[in-house]
């Protein structure tokens, strides 16, 4: 990332002004300089019109802004390492709906931030209506790099990368079928984490509890 800024910001110097004149301040800092070190008797004084003063201001005042702006980017970047969000779990839950296909249930926890309860995880597990093939679905905030998609982690499993699926006034949502080493797996083990980044690039890593798990599948079985 700050290699990424660091190459943003010199494309960003380079082409405020043209090729030509890139660099024409630090030649007229040098040609004064060069002008102070003379001795008395050989001085001329530099004749500069005010189109030539206007000129450098604007170059000086261009290249302090855009160094300015780099220095802020870098800083902003620095000082938004990854994080692990700590939340209120709901512990799993059973909800069951009864509609055309007969009755529904799905097992459910929710996390959301202490200080303002809005919603950072939800994780949704039910059987699909066709074959009773388990299935998770995740619910995430809006607000995210979409096209970094979600990660999961669940014991010594390969992190499991998903896609954002949809997102409507909501939130967004990333699903998958559990297959049988996952679903022992969510099981026996004691947490899992999700992990997404939000607009700014900052990873943010949600753990989600697995004790009560195995209790509210057995009851959606």
């Amino acid at each position: 990332m700050a290699l990424n800024s660091a190459f943003y910001c010199l494309v960003l110097y380079c082409n405020h002004t043209s090729t030509r004149r890139a660099i024409g301040w630090q030649a007229d800092l040098f040609q004064y300089a060069s002008w102070r070190a003379m001795p008395k008797t050989m001085k001329k004084t530099p004749r500069m019109t005010l189109t030539d003063y206007r000129t450098t201001g604007i170059r000086l005042l261009v290249s302090l802004f855009t160094l300015t702006f780099c220095e802020i980017l870098l800083q902003a970047e620095q000082s938004h390492p990854a994080s692990t969000v700590e939340g209120d779990a709901t512990g799993w839950t059973v909800r069951c709906t009864t509609g055309n296909g007969g009755l529904h249930c799905e097992a459910t926890q929710e996390i959301r931030l202490k200080t303002t309860q809005q919603l950072l995880v939800a994780t949704v597990v039910s059987l699909a209506s066709d074959n009773k093939q388990p299935t998770m679905l995740i619910k995430l905030p809006h607000g995210l790099f979409l096209p970094d998609g979600v990660s999961i982690n669940l014991g010594t499993r390969s992190p499991q990368q998903l896609r954002i699926q949809t997102c409507d006034a909501a939130g967004c949502y990333a699903g998958m079928p559990i297959s049988a080493d996952m679903l022992s797996a969510l099981q026996s083990e004691q947490e899992m984490t999700v992990s997404f980044e939000d607009l700014e690039r900052r990873r943010i890593t949600v753990r989600v509890m697995l004790v009560g798990f195995g209790a509210a599948y057995q009851k959606i079985k």
